[in-house]
């Protein structure tokens, strides 16, 4: 079974870009523009991980995670940070990992592996 990764981010053409590298290797991707967007996905179903930026409108990053984890239903999901702030290590130490932008389609895919195992087949780096 694929796993499922919800890429929060305001940036269409991030997301495009997440959603090219996350299928190629074999996972399942939805999207949200925001937080609240993401929250509002997450009533129906959770994601094996949620993988965010930091700074969007309606509702940043930093918010979203503090939902999640204060959350008893979303404090276990995963989250990684994805930001070009370099202040973002502030807000990582309530979510998994923070990997910094620009980032390499590796570093990634390792970082998405070490939060929620290997690809389900057929991915490679």
């Amino acid at each position: 079974m694929k796993k499922r990764i919800l890429v929060v981010d305001d940036s269409p053409s991030m997301r495009d870009l997440l959603r090219f590298i996350l299928e190629g290797s074999d996972y399942e991707v939805s999207e949200a523009p925001h937080g609240w967007s993401a929250l509002a996905q997450m009533q129906a179903s959770l994601p094996d991980l949620v993988m965010t930026d930091t700074m969007m409108p309606v509702m940043d990053g930093e918010q979203l995670v503090w939902r999640l984890r204060s959350n008893s239903r979303t404090a276990c999901v995963p989250i990684l940070l994805l930001s070009a702030n370099p202040n973002a290590r502030e807000i990582a130490s309530k979510a998994d990992a923070v990997l910094g932008k620009p980032f390499s389609r590796t570093s990634l895919l390792e970082m998405v592996w070490s939060l929620v195992g290997e690809d389900s087949g057929g991915g490679t780096i």
